[in-house]
């Protein structure tokens, strides 16, 4: 009764476990993964960093408004002797002398307030930097695009490369279950004198041989569903089941011209725009060559006062201004900085021509490849059904004596090798499928 109860509650714990794993199709599991991954989370912020940029760039066309106010207490009284009469009578030369008496020659209280406006009338360098700013705001964008397109394709080889782990255990332990029975029904064989010990020992160490395989599939199943939940930020600890199966894969596609994909594929997108940022970097360096043009409007008061009034008196001022400045001589930096430019827009056709010659590349290569796992894949579900077959038939001949037991593992070993190569070339297409994709930028 006692046993009875542990093994209901041992039960219990597992069915428990199942019920709280999480399911998640190749769909669901994509759709996490563009939400939690980190990668992904910092191309978003680049590109949020982006807007601010543009914005930064927009304040040095913006006009900039200052008011600036002051208040001076003076503690001391500044005396100077001033005129203020003569002294009669007049002296011996027949002059009058001068009285003077010493009078504050400042007052008590000093207030200033101004506020001020200047704008930039033209700056061939702030609207140059503010294409730039767009520019670079764009490539950003297409930088989170290119980011989430590799991010995807690895996610997906991920997920069915888990799958593939999975089915390869579940090979394992079948063949280890298979290889257990023949053992089992060897050992009863022999026991009951209608086998040899050798036979009897054979199926053994098949079977021993075949336990640290399982252990070896079971371990790779684990390290492969680790890198599935770190790459979709799933907690280790929780349970997941993914239930999409390796078997839905699609059909082999219709070949495609690789000039199709460069309109699609974010990485030439990428060389595109940052031939425009090498081109708008050419307008920048030849901004040094233009005046900055700017105008200022100023308006102050200045008051004074005694004792408890801030403003007896005050003086207004109203102030136009305008500026120009215009660098005359840089030592020939202006005129190298726009070689270099020039330079650099060459590099861009360059990489772009290159690209699109990797490109053409790569997706014929990737076709020839994918053509190639599409007939192993056929090849090997034939070969899969016909070793099945052998194998049940080795079975029935081993038990009515027709078949000795080597003969048995021999093809329960051929079965579990074909098995194992039909999961290995479905995974492998699809692996090669997702390439393809992506090289096609879709």
């Amino acid at each position: 009764m006692r046993f009875m109860k542990k093994t209901l509650f041992i039960l219990m714990i597992f069915a428990a476990a199942f019920a709280a794993a999480e399911d998640y199709s190749l769909e669901d599991y994509l759709a996490r993964v563009e939400r939690f991954s980190k990668d992904l989370t910092l191309s978003r912020q680049d590109v949020e960093k982006a807007d601010v940029t543009v914005s930064q760039a927009w304040s040095a066309l913006l006009p900039t408004v200052g008011v600036q106010g002051g208040y001076t207490r003076n503690l001391w009284d500044i005396e100077q002797s001033t005129p203020v009469g003569v002294n009669l009578p007049a002296g011996p030369s027949g002059f009058y002398p001068l009285a003077r008496q010493e009078i504050d020659s400042n007052m008590d209280n000093e207030l200033s307030l101004g506020v001020g406006v200047e704008q930039t009338i033209f700056n061939m360098k702030a609207i140059a930097a503010l294409r730039a700013s767009r520019q670079y705001k764009n490539l950003y964008g297409t930088a989170y695009d290119e980011a989430k397109r590799l991010i995807t394709n690895a996610a997906r080889k991920a997920y069915f490369g888990a799958v593939l782990q999975r089915e390869v255990l579940s090979v394992r332990e079948a063949s280890e279950k298979n290889a257990f029975a023949v053992y089992d029904d060897m050992k009863k064989r022999y026991e009951a004198g209608m086998a040899q010990e050798l036979e009897m020992l054979r199926a053994e160490v098949t079977w021993q041989t075949s336990i640290p395989e399982v252990t070896r599939a079971r371990k790779n199943l684990e390290i492969a569903v680790v890198q599935l939940k770190t790459l979709a930020g799933i907690d280790l600890a929780e349970s997941i089941e993914l239930v999409t199966p390796l078997s839905r894969y699609p059909e082999l596609p219709q070949e495609i011209s690789p000039e199709e994909s460069y309109a699609r594929r974010s990485d030439y997108a990428l060389l595109l725009q940052q031939k425009e940022i090498a081109e708008i970097s050419i307008a920048l360096a030849e901004a040094d060559f233009y005046p900055v043009i700017s105008a200022s409007l100023n308006l102050a008061r200045q008051g004074y006062g005694n004792k408890a009034q801030l403003m007896d008196t005050h003086v207004d001022v109203l102030q136009l201004g305008l500026r120009v400045a215009l660098p005359v001589y840089t030592g020939g930096a202006r005129r190298n900085q726009l070689k270099i430019e020039k330079l650099n827009l060459g590099m861009q056709d360059t990489q772009l021509a290159k690209k699109r010659d990797d490109i053409q590349a790569e997706i014929t290569g990737l076709y020839l490849s994918l053509k190639e796992a599409w007939e192993r894949i056929e090849s090997s579900r034939m070969t899969v059904e016909t070793a099945e077959k052998a194998y049940r038939l080795a079975r029935v001949a081993l038990e009515n004596g027709l078949a000795t037991q080597l003969e048995v593992s021999e093809s329960a070993t051929q079965l579990e090798q074909i098995q194992l190569l039909y999961y290995s070339s479905v995974y492998e297409y699809l692996s090669l499928y997702f390439d393809w994709e992506k090289a096609l930028g879709l």
